[in-house]
């Protein structure tokens, strides 16, 4: 699929290669046996070589890792609106989380034939993402491939949430950008 210049070079017809990495670093602190202190540096994209393919780039926003803010939401296209059924065509992406469990001495449980149905010691979850997408390279309107994009730059939200052990609610607010509160159903641990 042919992308625009702003986006990267036409592919080479021979000789192609590219090379990408990515990064997930996760650190849980136990406070005690109710609290919990979680934290994770993610990221991924281009580091040498030829221009990624389209299935090789990246995109930024959602529930993971920026919960206040759409899918796909930092759009690296800057010729059209973010849209979550078309790729964002970024070369790099970082993102930082953490978040505070604490679980509540709360039980709305029961038990029908051989299984508990409700809520037995949710954890209230309070935590923060701050995260960037990114073209790379030295021409205009690009990060310096050895460079990281300025934190100015970066998109950030704060949230609350209630987690179980089937997966968890939560409710996010951008804090860089005017855009309406999120609300997110996940089933599954944040990260």
């Amino acid at each position: 699929l042919p992308l625009p210049a702003l986006i990267r070079d036409p592919l080479p017809n021979t000789g192609y290669g590219e090379t990408d990495a990515s990064v997930d670093l996760r650190g849980y602190l136990h406070i005690d046996p109710t609290q919990i202190v979680d934290a994770r540096l993610s990221g991924a994209g281009y580091l040498s070589g030829d221009p990624l393919t389209i299935q090789r780039r990246v995109a930024m926003g959602g529930s993971d890792p920026l919960t206040g803010y759409d899918f796909r939401a930092i759009n690296c296209d800057r010729r059209r609106k973010p849209d979550p059924a078309t790729p964002a065509l970024c070369d790099r992406e970082m993102a930082f989380q953490a978040e505070y469990r604490r679980a509540l001495p709360l039980d709305l449980s029961t038990r029908v034939g051989g299984y508990t149905v409700g809520l037995h010691r949710p954890e209230l979850v309070i935590f923060g993402d701050a995260g960037t997408a990114w073209l790379a390279g030295d021409t205009a309107g690009r990060v310096p491939t050895g460079k990281l994009q300025v934190l100015r730059e970066w998109k950030s939200d704060a949230g609350i949430g209630l987690r179980t052990t089937l997966g968890g609610i939560y409710i996010a607010k951008s804090l860089v950008d005017p855009v309406p509160l999120q609300f997110v159903v996940l089933l599954t641990r944040r990260f």
